[in-house]
């Protein structure tokens, strides 16, 4: 697949606090996933849910085939302890297989209550703050509290997941044998590896992006001598691959590189 030169920045107002860049409207046939992903979620959950909303690429109006993702999440009422979540995973299948133009489907179920409260959903919070949008039932985005982009980006450079993302993926390299899960976990990884290069460059370059080319040129633009590498990382993100003896090495180098620049 060819790497196309697109995508944009996040949106701050005069106090630094991020802006949503959501669009109402999207190209027919992913408007028709949508829609198929909001009748999966009622047809299991419709007296339970409080609210569905879409995350990413696709919220902002702009999916591209074979690349972006349908992220999704319900907010659920009441307790979300004993909610029957065993019929995600075929649902996901089912809808991969009608609109194979997307790369991935993802439902997710998060209580009410604690999307709004918890710790743990701060970064959930704030993607729905900046890109997300709700595509049925009440919107609670409101209720959300203003998020300076540059206090999001301090608290998460703090975690360092990515570090232990990357220990995750070559375990599982190792010990899958699938070529076609292979690649999706190539996938997987190697967006996410993108998508941290934001969070190391922000303090000199005053821009943040989840956007795949975007994360490439403010790599580029930062880290010169990781130019080539950091061009494989973009191009494996596009047009993965499955062969593990290219992948380990080359996740072990970047992650000592991530461990490096994250201190």
């Amino acid at each position: 697949m060819k790497i196309l030169p697109i995508g944009s920045y996040y949106l701050t107002n005069q106090h630094g606090c991020v802006q949503n860049t959501s669009a109402n409207k999207l190209p027919l046939k992913w408007e028709k996933g949508l829609t198929a992903i909001i009748k999966e979620y009622n047809r299991h959950l419709e007296k339970k849910i409080h609210s569905i909303y879409l995350r990413g690429s696709v919220a902002n109006g702009k999916p591209i085939d074979g690349i972006s993702d349908f992220d999704t999440f319900a907010l659920v009422k009441g307790n979300i302890t004993n909610t029957d979540r065993k019929w995600i995973p075929n649902a996901e299948k089912k809808l991969r297989k009608r609109f194979p133009f997307a790369t991935k489907f993802e439902i997710l179920l998060y209580s009410y209550r604690d999307f709004l409260n918890l710790e743990k959903f701060y970064t959930a919070r704030f993607l729905l703050k900046a890109s997300g949008r709700c595509i049925y039932g009440k919107d609670i985005s409101k209720k959300i509290k203003k998020i300076k982009l540059a206090t999001y980006i301090k608290k998460i450079r703090k975690n360092n997941v990515i570090l232990t993302s990357i220990d995750k993926t070559i375990f599982q390299l190792k010990n899958t044998a699938s070529p076609t899960i292979r690649k999706e976990i190539c996938q997987w990884i190697t967006k996410r590896i993108l998508r941290t290069i934001p969070y190391i460059t922000f303090e000199t370059e005053k821009q943040f992006t989840r956007d795949l080319f975007p994360c490439y040129a403010l790599g580029v633009k930062c880290f010169s001598k990781q130019k080539q590498k950091i061009r494989q990382l973009l191009n494996w993100a596009v047009n993965p691959t499955p062969n593990k003896k290219r992948l380990i090495p080359f996740l072990v180098h970047f992650r000592k590189w991530l461990a490096r620049q994250l201190k």
